[in-house]
């Protein structure tokens, strides 16, 4: 209808070149209705004043509201444009239900570049349009607790919703029905057939990724096996394929095609898909190198493959994903994961850290049953000019995997540690102050949520964490002077500081540390009146915190416990503002160093030969100095003051692993 097209005119012109993210919910259906219909609703005529008064009472206004606070809450940790369908139900009330469907259908089509499912979405016909219509868009679509939403999970969501409808026989699993069939259609014909074993050669995964499910892989020509030189597969931008040009030619169009002016030689057989030689990083002057290369190949029965070179010091990142699992290191091809340091992260907790650092979401949309290996990129790259570059894929009947986070690792070096433990607490819907970081290697970029308050901090983020070393300040201060002089506290030949954070203040009313272990009785919780700096550096003693705070923090705890499985026991730095607890630190405790509050006096286990004291007033660098001293020796330092074990003092013990007791000054 006309009304229809000029209101989606108006939101096409309104919106259109920002990322905009919609939010599917269900009104009229959903979770309640089910629930309403099996109690109240199946006693009562169908569209009756009695039944509609009473749908929309237990259906239709907890749905609006429901998901009016979820937006509420998603746009404070969200600085896209949110679209919330249920504010156009006033304005659109003269539509038909197909009106609606179109419409929605074309807003995705032509505007959103994500979609986030809630709760009961597959009991609704409209939603699951919406679901058509995001999975053809091939754009990333989340549950409610944001996690990615694979093809599979949807359909199997969508086959218990139409078993529920046909046993309470609703005439709405009918069309849920015809829509799961034509999601099933179209997966299976656009789905990889790896199984089916009709696609096993490298090139030609390549192809098939870019030509038919609409990938970005890197420019490359591919090459038979043969003295011929015949090719295989082309993919150069700009190039017509039916150009009738020379090897040689043919190959200098790719080099000069590639921003990097440069190429890589790959080799494979039938028998042998791994573990060939490579050629790496070959320009225009070395093509009869390049060209000898192919002709050895084929000489060994190998086809080859010359591909565009992408640097890998673009201060992107390069890795794998298998099942639920992302693993990744900056400066480094996706072999990286056979390497110490890789960073290993539940899947849909890597993917949020990787989207807020670099501005963009990896454009990986795999089901579980695959290897991918990926990089990503600040600057567009490949054939499609994307920030994602898909390298190769595997197809696995089952997959093993075991989700783990654990730093310090190659990309929270390269960020820095502080940095990376805040990324984790945001991505896993810890309330986090906004938080702008500028990195040495990657340009600025900013997470959390707004305090409230227009006052900055400044923190300075080693690529190591080193306890209270490093400068903190209320104040904003020139930063370029700060580098200088916080790099000159380190080791002279090497760098120090990965970042610099801008981080807003928050009112804090208390602050202090806790331990969050596997239950909530082996947790520690300690704090001070106001801010926690001085608290955290030995120079204000502990306080008893009243009831409120101390649950406050209790269910901060519990928020983070929930991923215990996944981080183990974790030290955490918080202020409260008087209503909220905000994250402002997060680091792991690991090994045998780990908080036993049945032992409250003792900061790291052992039996040495005897204690050396070091009194707390005598500040953090007299107990460093005596570290280093007693390094290699089985000597013990008992720590002399009336501070916290979760201090800065507490934590430096624990990293330098020599035996420790904490005793009162009084």
């Amino acid at each position: 209808m006309l009304y229809n097209e000029d209101f989606f005119n108006g939101l096409k012109n309104l919106f259109n070149g920002n990322e905009i993210l919609y939010v599917s919910t269900p009104i009229n259906t959903g979770n309640k209705f089910v629930k309403w219909y099996c109690s109240i609703g199946n006693g009562l005529i169908k569209n009756s004043k009695e039944y509609n008064n009473s749908k929309k009472l237990n259906v239709i206004q907890p749905n609006v509201q429901n998901t009016r606070n979820f937006i509420k809450e998603l746009r404070k940790r969200n600085n896209k444009i949110i679209i919330d369908p249920t504010t156009f139900e006033d304005n659109t009330n003269k539509w038909s239900q197909n009106d609606f469907y179109s419409f929605w259908q074309n807003v995705i089509n032509e505007l959103i570049s994500e979609v986030i499912f809630l709760d009961g979405w597959e009991y609704s016909v409209g939603c699951c349009y919406e679901l058509i219509a995001a999975i053809k868009k091939k754009i990333n679509i989340y549950s409610e607790d944001l996690n990615i939403l694979t093809v599979n999970e949807c359909v199997l969501k969508l086959k218990n919703s139409v078993n529920t409808y046909e046993k309470y026989t609703i005439s709405e699993g009918n069309k849920i029905k015809d829509i799961l069939k034509e999601i099933e259609d179209y997966y299976k014909e656009n789905t990889l057939s790896e199984s089916e074993g009709k696609i096993k050669l490298k090139d030609q995964k390549l192809d098939y990724l870019t030509k038919y499910r609409d990938e970005n892989i890197a420019q490359f020509i591919s090459f038979e096996h043969n003295l011929d030189l015949k090719t295989r597969f082309i993919h150069i931008n700009n190039f017509d394929n039916n150009e009738e040009i020379s090897t040689k030619q043919l190959i200098e169009k790719l080099i000069l095609s590639a921003p990097s002016k440069a190429v890589n030689i790959r080799c494979f057989s039938e028998k042998a898909m791994k573990g060939n030689k490579l050629i790496y990083n070959k320009g225009i002057n070395d093509i009869d190198e390049i060209l000898d290369t192919i002709k050895e190949n084929s000489l060994n029965n190998k086809y080859s493959i010359v591909n565009e070179n992408i640097d890998i010091n673009d201060c992107g990142v390069s890795g794998v994903v298998l099942g639920d699992v992302i693993e990744f290191s900056p400066e480094d091809t996706p072999k990286c994961v056979e390497k110490e340091g890789v960073c290993s992260l539940p899947r849909e907790i890597g993917l949020k850290i990787l989207q807020n650092v670099y501005g963009f979401l990896p454009d990986i949309k795999f089901d579980n049953n695959y290897r991918i290996e990926f990089s990503i990129h600040p600057n567009r790259q490949g054939v499609k000019k994307q920030h994602t570059i898909i390298w190769e894929y595997e197809y696995y009947k089952k997959v093993d995997y075991q989700r783990k986070i654990s730093w310090p690792n190659n990309f929270s070096r390269f960020i820095g540690d502080k940095v990376f433990g805040l990324l984790i607490a945001d991505s896993l819907g810890i309330m986090v102050p906004k938080t702008t970081v500028i990195s040495r290697k990657i340009a600025p970029f900013t997470f959390g949520i707004d305090t409230g308050l227009n006052e900055k901090w400044i923190r300075t983020c080693p690529i190591k964490k080193e306890p209270g070393k490093f400068y903190t300040g209320s104040n904003w201060i020139d930063p370029f002077k700060l580098m200088i002089e916080e790099e000159a506290k380190g080791l002279n030949d090497q760098i120090n500081i990965a970042s610099i954070l801008s981080q807003d203040a928050v009112e804090a009313v208390y602050s202090g540390a806790s331990f969050v272990t596997e239950y909530e009785v082996g947790d520690l919780i300690e704090g001070v009146i106001g801010n926690g700096d001085k608290f955290m550096v030995g120079e204000k003693d502990k306080s008893e915190l009243p009831k409120e705070v101390i649950d406050a923090v209790k269910k901060l705890n519990n928020k983070i416990r929930i991923y215990h499985k996944e981080l183990g026991d974790v030290s955490v730095e918080w202020v409260f503002d008087g209503k909220d607890v905000w994250l402002v630190q997060l680091n792991q405790l690991k090994g045998q160093n780990k908080y036993k509050n049945s032992e409250s006096n003792i900061i790291v286990h052992g039996n040495p030969s005897h204690y050396e004291k070091v009194f707390v007033k005598d500040g953090l660098n007299s107990l460093r100095n005596k570290i280093d001293l007693l390094k290699g020796k089985n000597i013990g330092i008992e720590l002399i003051g009336n501070i916290g074990v979760t201090s800065h003092f507490g934590d430096l013990l624990r990293l330098s692993n020599i035996p420790a007791i904490l005793k009162s000054e009084d």
